[in-house]
C-alpha cells in the first residue's frame, strides 16, 4: 500500500491531488489540526492493521483554526447537532480516497470523532468549495520556514517540486 501525506482540509481539500493519487491506487493521508482544537492538532491515517501517523507540519499557535471558526462550517454544525470537528471529519471521509485517526487525549472528543456522519450533497459541495472564496485558500501549518507564498520555496524545495504549484 502507498500513502501520500500532506496537509488537507477544507481551505486546502488537495482536488487534484487526490484525484491523481486515487487514480494510481494511492490512499491519501492528511495532517491538520484542523478538526477540534489547537491543543489537540489531527492526523489522519489510512489504517490496515496498523496506523501510520506521523507530523509533518505543526499548528500555527495556540490559536483556533480559522476552519474550526469558518461560517460554512459553524452553520453545518449546528445544523447537524454536530462539532465542527466531527462535521470536519464527515467531510474527509465523504470524501472517498481519505480515512481518519484523530488525534486527541479527550473522551468526549473521541465520542464525537465516532460520530461520522454523511452531509447532505449540497452541504459536502459547499464545504468542498469553501477554500475558493476569497482569501481561504492557504495553508495552516507553520513548516518553520517562514512566509511560503513569498519565497516559494520549503525545505529547500520549490512548491512546484512540492506538487504545491497546483494547489485546489
Amino acid at each position: 500500500m502507498v500513502f501520500n501525506q500532506v496537509e488537507a482540509h477544507p481551505y486546502l481539500p488537495e482536488a487534484s491531488l487526490s484525484a491523481f493519487c486515487k487514480s494510481k491506487g494511492i490512499v491519501m493521508t492528511a495532517y491538520s489540526r484542523e478538526f477540534h482544537s489547537p491543543a489537540s492538532h489531527m492526523l489522519f491515517a489510512h489504517t490496515l492493521g496498523t496506523v501510520f501517523v506521523t507530523a509533518l507540519g505543526q499548528p500555527h499557535g495556540a490559536n483556533l483554526s480559522p476552519v474550526l471558526t469558518d461560517p460554512l462550517v459553524k452553520r453545518l454544525a449546528e445544523k447537524y447537532s454536530k462539532p465542527a470537528g466531527t462535521v470536519l471529519l464527515s467531510w474527509l471521509i465523504q470524501r472517498g480516497n481519505w480515512t481518519a485517526v484523530p488525534k486527541t487525549a479527550t473522551e468526549s472528543r473521541m465520542k464525537d470523532n465516532l460520530a461520522i456522519f454523511k452531509l447532505d450533497e449540497e452541504d459536502f459541495e459547499a464545504l468542498s468549495n469553501v477554500h475558493k472564496e476569497e482569501g481561504k485558500l492557504l495553508h495552516l501549518c507553520d513548516y518553520g520556514q517562514g512566509d511560503i507564498a513569498k519565497t516559494r520555496k520549503i525545505f529547500g524545495w520549490s512548491l512546484e517540486d512540492m506538487g504545491w504549484d497546483h494547489l485546489d
